[in-house]
């Protein structure tokens, strides 16, 4: 009867130590699930215009731990104490959040008004372009800088030819070998991008080049005169 008893209390010692170990085990796994879920931002890149802004967060983050921001240059973006990123200026800029021993860092690009009526442009030709059955056309960087460049010169001489008497044509970096599908678009006095375009569409030569096949690229220019005049140009092309 004895040896009886003394198993079942040698059983009853064992039964803690039994719990104990599944308890370390149980800790384990919750600790191990915790960290399945990493501290992260909701934006490591974003794009803003002047004068917008957005709130940058760190998801999962410990509560228990202070967060930091801070603009790498101030003087494109700022940041408040609570993460309320603003476009000051056009360029760009590096937002670091620092949480304990983490670091993270969200680039931040900003454009101006300028950028923002020229994509819009491109935008809006485009969507005409699909009502057709017709392909997008893309951004090309020569076209842009030529096109930018004869918005300009329209204030000074408002003509398909530039200033200097030579063709539209010219503005045309070399590097951007055009073919025979080249046209100029251009506008004055219309103060946005879609009062502009729709001018456009409802005239009929410049509407037969937004709609024309044969197009690839496009460049757009936007500029506001010394008299607050408003001049757009596009140039549509493709490569040879």
């Amino acid at each position: 009867m004895q040896k009886k008893n003394r198993a079942f209390l040698s059983g009853l010692m064992r039964l803690p130590v039994i719990v104990l170990a599944l308890t370390l085990i149980l800790s384990l796994f919750l600790t191990v699930g915790a960290e399945a879920s990493p501290a992260h931002l909701n934006k490591y890149k974003k794009s803003l215009f002047v004068g917008e802004s957005f709130k940058l967060k760190v998801l999962e983050s410990d509560p228990n731990v202070r967060i930091e921001f801070s603009s790498s240059n101030k003087k494109v973006v700022k940041v408040s104490s609570n993460g309320k990123v603003r476009a000051v200026k056009r360029g760009s800029a590096v937002i670091t959040v620092k949480m304990g021993l983490t670091v993270f860092n969200c680039k931040v690009t900003v454009k101006n008004m300028r950028d923002k009526y020229r994509t819009q442009v491109r935008t809006l030709i485009n969507k005409n372009r699909r009502v057709y059955g017709l392909t997008s056309v893309d951004n090309n960087r020569y076209l842009a800088e030529a096109a930018q460049k004869r918005a300009k010169e329209l204030e000074e001489y408002y003509s398909h030819t530039r200033p200097n008497g030579k063709a539209f044509t010219s503005a045309i970096s070399l590097k951007y070998n055009y073919s025979k599908y080249c046209y100029e678009i251009i506008g004055s006095g219309y103060t946005t991008p879609k009062k502009i375009v729709s001018a456009w569409m409802k005239n009929a030569d410049t509407k037969k080049p937004i709609i024309g096949k044969g197009y690839e690229d496009i460049g757009v220019g936007y500029h506001i005169g010394s008299d607050g005049m408003q001049y757009w140009c596009v140039i549509l092309s493709a490569k040879k």
